[in-house]
């Protein structure tokens, strides 16, 4: 027997219907399997969530994981929600809400990240507590 061990041949499923696209700008190399794990589901409700507040008449994406490369289906919504995602996205142009979040984000979020000088640095390192409060507050990515 050799060093090398095969499982089998590697299977390609498909990860369900309708089109789906790889995303290798975002993810160039296989995941790992926690990532797969726990990154589905809050990436399908924020996602869904950000395309509900701006009105767009996409229900978000899907997420599917094929050996570990991510894979993203569009999801639909609704006919019925169309007038509603209208309305909304003329609510937004005319108010010009996208101005509100990016304020919240220059003068609170970003500041409890940023020090006046930057990222918080220590030996040209970014603090890992302050990598994981950044990841972990949610409320600022809203």
């Amino acid at each position: 027997m050799t060093g090398v061990q095969t499982a089998g041949a590697l299977q390609w499923p498909v990860p369900g219907p309708g089109t789906w696209t790889i995303d290798a700008v975002h993810h160039p190399r296989p995941v790992t399997r926690y990532f797969a794990e726990m990154h589905p589901e809050p990436f399908r409700r924020g996602f869904a969530e950000f395309c509900r507040f701006y009105g767009m008449v996409i229900g978000g994406l899907e997420g599917a994981y094929v050996n570990g490369l991510v894979y993203h289906h569009m999801a639909e919504v609704a006919p019925e929600e169309f007038p509603v995602r209208f309305a909304r996205a003329a609510e937004v142009w005319e108010h010009r809400l996208w101005r509100a979040q990016l304020q919240e984000w220059e003068e609170t979020c970003k500041p409890r990240y940023h020090g006046p000088t930057g990222w918080r640095l220590r030996s040209k390192r970014l603090v890992a507590s302050t990598a994981i409060r950044m990841w972990l507050d949610v409320r600022c990515w809203r």
